[in-house]
């Protein structure tokens, strides 16, 4: 095997050298380059597709390589159906960047031809038809669900490396990294095609850097990042009969965690840009879909950059994260998807870390205000959207509850899932849980859901109690696992207005930090005013109070820092502008020093003039005297009326 492997890597190596200046070449005659603009990092225009370099290296190296060892490298799997789909599929791939690099296609058309791709891919048996559990206790056959996993794995491994080509050397470095991966933990499942075309495309990629490192003769292009993608993950998907074990224990999710994070960064951010730029108007799916494909400067790279870390430097810091994700994704393919939950927790752990540093504020949820603004549409209240939403979550938590406590054999069949779901459904639709408005969903909505919870759990047990003639201790233990995996789930979607209305904090270019003097009955409402008032343009930060009783505790989610000795250490932290005045029974003393705080920091102090307007029903008028007893008063409106004491614009 080792001669065969070394023969393989040699050849595709010293082909992919000698072959990429011809490319360059052929590029500069057909004008086929990538013109530097405000987008772009590089500085002159430089040759495209190096993907025809790729992927003359890798057929070359394939084909010495059967011709050489036809005992160890069968070519009956290159002529079966999956071999010659994986083949035929790459050359689509192949042409469809090569006219890409060239012409410029429209997103459209190469989602469309990547979809036509996926799903020939799919017909031909490279398919994901089974994921096993995270926890190592079972599996899940995905049957009817096999299509879409499979083409949205495929389509979404394009365009994560597409995406991440942003800088000289990284897609084609990390592409090599995540094939020596696949190569690796195909050595120990002793998969030989895997093993052998990761190999040809880890070699061609490591000859192809000696062009394209920085500074870059040549890109891959289009034509090469999407090659790279497809192959990367059809590869993932080969060698095993229940199809996908590789792909099942999340393997590849691991060793391209690079690519795969950019990409779900990418659509992430997109999308919360055009909710938090259309919302209040409505959204359509066009508007997103043209939000999410539409290029912007924001990658991890580009950050990264922003940060002050040079080009080079950024692609060996990726380099290596990319080497530490592969070989994490090895030790879990050796260890066994007992392993899993450990890996990912620590992989998502550091990646958390890492882009926070990298500082997008468009991805701080809740306190930029975009679940609050979300709920502002007005269609996010409809049935259909209710019911969509509760089905994928009835279906997940039976899932999770079955493959952990319920499943003996180790399977989950996607019938049982559907159809428990359909069960759990039609109770939820025949309680009325769908007559309630998610805004003014209260206490009694949450106990009349726990107990909706409790039936739409216990109703597919019985019937499950009745088949199997008897009820067992599984059975129960899966029946209060979906339980409270239904009322955790279920009631954070009904009541998820009230929690982003408690902790989004909405902002733009032109609003100002204000801090709360006084957390009293007046900074309460002053609060609640300010939240419910996005157009008065403020922030609220926190409470300042002198009652020591009140330090450190959180109203409606705000922090109560402490006594008015503490601004200006509060201004400078938090970049306060304001100071708003929410009680009038300031003592001289205490009125002294914010103003002195405000002056030296240059922000206003302001004192806010709070009235309270009784609201009565339609009948005759009251004025100039109180309102007799029987006469209910329905509510209190809050009106707020603002003295600036020192008035400082802000830096």
């Amino acid at each position: 095997m080792v001669p065969v492997l070394l023969t393989t890597l040699a050849f595709s190596v010293g082909v992919s050298i000698l072959l990429t200046p011809g490319v360059i070449r052929l590029a500069h005659a057909f004008g086929v380059l990538d013109i530097p603009n405000e987008r772009k990092i590089h500085s002159k225009p430089t040759p495209r597709l190096g993907g025809l370099a790729v992927a003359g290296s890798c057929a070359v190296a394939l084909t010495l390589v059967v011709l050489l060892f036809p005992d160890t490298v069968p070519l009956q799997w290159f002529l079966s159906t999956q071999g010659l789909t994986l083949f035929g599929c790459s050359l689509i791939v192949l042409v469809l960047g090569v006219l890409d690099d060239r012409f410029v296609l429209s997103a459209h058309t190469k989602f469309l031809v990547q979809l036509v791709v996926a799903t020939a891919a799919w017909a031909g048996g490279l398919r994901i038809s089974m994921v096993s559990s995270l926890f190592g206790v079972g599996s899940v056959g995905l049957e009817l669900l096999s299509y879409p996993a499979t083409v949205l794995w495929l389509v979404g491994m394009m365009n994560a490396v597409n995406l991440i080509d942003g800088l000289d050397g990284l897609a084609a470095g990390i592409g090599a990294i995540a094939a020596t991966s696949i190569c690796a933990v195909s050595i120990g499942r002793g998969e030989i095609i895997p093993l052998i075309i990761s190999v040809a495309l880890a070699g061609s990629l490591f000859g192809f850097l000696r062009w394209n490192f920085h500074p870059a003769r040549i890109f891959l292009g289009d034509s090469g990042s999407l090659l790279v993608g497809f192959l990367l993950g059809s590869v993932s998907l080969l060698g095993s009969a229940k199809g996908a074990t590789v792909f099942a224990v999340g393997v590849p999710v691991l060793a391209f965690g690079v690519p795969l994070a950019d990409m779900f960064l990418s659509v992430l951010r997109r999308m919360v840009r055009v909710c938090m730029s259309t919302a209040e108007n409505g959204l359509s799916f066009r508007a997103i879909i043209r939000a999410v494909a539409h290029p912007d400067r924001d990658h991890i790279h580009h950050r990264m950059l922003g940060l002050g870390i040079g080009q080079r430097d950024a692609v060996i810091i990726l380099y290596g994260v990319s080497v530490l994700l592969g070989i994490g994704a090895f030790s879990m393919s050796v260890l066994g998807t007992g392993s899993s939950p450990a890996f990912f927790v620590g992989a998502a752990l550091a990646m958390t870390i890492g882009i926070r540093r990298l500082k997008y504020d468009e991805l701080t949820l809740l306190r930029n205000g975009v679940l609050l603004r979300l709920w502002r549409i007005a269609r996010l209240e409809s049935k259909t959207i209710q019911v969509i939403v509760d089905t994928a979550l009835l279906g997940v938590t039976y899932a999770i509850a079955y493959t952990l406590i319920g499943s003996p054999s180790g399977k989950v069949p996607m019938g049982t899932i559907l159809l428990t779901t359909v069960i759990q459904l039609a109770i939820f639709w025949s309680s009325g849980m769908y007559r309630i408005s998610l805004k003014e969903a209260g206490m009694r909505d949450a106990l009349k859901l726990t107990k909706v919870a409790a039936f739409a759990a216990i109703a597919p047990a019985l019937i499950e109690a009745v088949a199997l003639h008897g009820v067992t201790f599984g059975l129960v233990s899966k029946t209060l696992l979906d339980f409270f995996l239904i009322v955790t789930f279920v009631q954070i979607t009904r009541f998820s207005y009230h929690l982003a209305t408690m902790l989004a904090v909405e902002s733009s270019d032109d609003m100002q930090r204000v801090l709360l003097y006084g957390a009293g009955p007046g900074g309460v409402g002053a609060l609640q005013y300010i939240l419910a008032h996005p157009e008065s343009k403020k922030i609220p930060i926190g409470f300042l109070d002198d009652d020591a009783a009140l330090e450190g505790k959180s109203i409606h989610g705000f922090p109560v820092f402490g006594g008015h000795w503490r601004a200006q250490r509060i201004i400078r932290k938090h970049g306060v502008n304001q100071i708003l005045l929410a009680t009038e029974a300031i003592p001289p003393m205490v009125l002294t020093r914010l103003r002195r705080a405000c002056r030296d920091h240059r922000i206003s102090l302001t004192q806010l003039r709070t009235t309270y307007e009784l609201v009565v029903p339609a009948g005759p008028v009251i004025t100039g005297r109180a309102i007799p007893k029987h006469v209910p008063v329905e509510h209190g409106s809050f009106e707020g009326g603002l003295e600036n004491l020192v008035s400082i614009p802000a830096k």
